[in-house]
């Protein structure tokens, strides 16, 4: 009787012991091998390319990433045909975990490979801006190139940005049309990589012209005991206005000439006096534009 007992727990054990062998061997994951070797290959800011080692007999391969942390299942998944896969379309600056599995079969796939982390690059930010032209209703701004596409914002000075306008170009310099004449403006520059836009730039200030401008220049060009002559430049204005009198005499009291030349012949002066010069555009339908910094001279004895 003790002899069959023995006899029967022997058999059973070896039933047992045999049913998970089966169940193992009918275990498809068990049956998948599992990727190793996992490691980065490059990074960029929006992409990442992984490889790991190539296994025998496998021809397919799922790769699943998200987020650092996210739990294995809940990412995103891709299927590969070699042992490399470049991920895409990544948030910049971002960590990700990368795991890959083995597609043996329809029905068959391994468990999940130890995983691997990169973190993209962050999206730039522009540098060297400046400034190429300023005009009354336009400047032309630039900055450092990038091989990105770029997002210029702008505005009345001291503006907050993301409040502003914006304009969109892949080139590194623009020209910023229909601003308002004598106007202070800010500018900001960001990076556009793919979706997601970068740290804003430091920003960038111009004064656009008024319409009627101040002649530049001013000078003394001749001397002599009744006669002095100015002259100035003006690449914009067509018609000027020259004051003058004694030093500070309030504008608007002098002796008035006007003039479509860029100089005036100024005569019938007292010899060894001292004499105070301003001029102005005059632009018409516009108005005049301020006077110009005043310009002191003396005639000979």
């Amino acid at each position: 009787m003790k002899f069959k007992s023995i006899l029967l727990l022997l058999t059973i054990i070896t039933i047992a012991s045999c049913s998970s062998d089966d169940d193992t061997q009918n275990d498809p994951q068990n049956n998948c091998e599992t990727p190793f070797g996992l490691a980065v290959s490059s990074v960029d800011i929006s992409s990442v390319e992984i490889t790991w080692t190539q296994l025998a007999d496998i021809t397919s391969y799922q790769v699943e990433y998200g987020v650092s942390g996210f739990s294995t299942g809940s990412g995103t998944t891709m299927n590969v045909f070699t042992n490399q896969a470049q991920i895409s379309n990544l948030m910049p600056g971002t960590s990700y975990d990368f795991y890959v599995r083995s597609n043996c079969s329809a029905q068959s796939i391994s468990t999940y490979s130890v995983s691997v982390t990169a973190t993209t690059d962050d999206c730039p930010i522009p540098t060297g801006m400046f400034i190429n032209n300023i005009g009354d209703m336009y400047a032309d701004i630039g900055w450092d190139y990038i091989m990105h596409d770029f997002v210029v914002e702008y505005g009345p000075s001291g503006f907050t940005p993301g409040t502003g306008t914006t304009v969109e170009t892949a080139n590194s310099d623009i020209s910023l049309n229909n601003l308002s004449p004598d106007t202070a403006y800010d500018v900001y520059v960001r990076v556009k990589c793919g979706t997601t836009l970068g740290d804003y730039s430091s920003v960038l200030q111009f004064t656009t012209f008024p319409i009627c401008r101040v002649p530049e220049s001013f000078r003394l060009d001749g001397v002599s005991s009744t006669w002095i002559t100015v002259e100035w430049t003006d690449y914009w204005g067509s018609f000027w206005e020259v004051e003058y009198g004694a030093p500070g005499f309030p504008l608007g009291t002098g002796t008035v000439l006007q003039t479509d030349q860029m100089g005036y012949f100024v005569n019938g002066l007292t010899p060894n006096t001292t004499y105070e010069f301003y001029v102005r555009s005059n632009c018409g339908s516009d108005g005049y534009s301020e006077y110009s910094d005043p310009l002191t001279a003396t005639t000979n004895p």
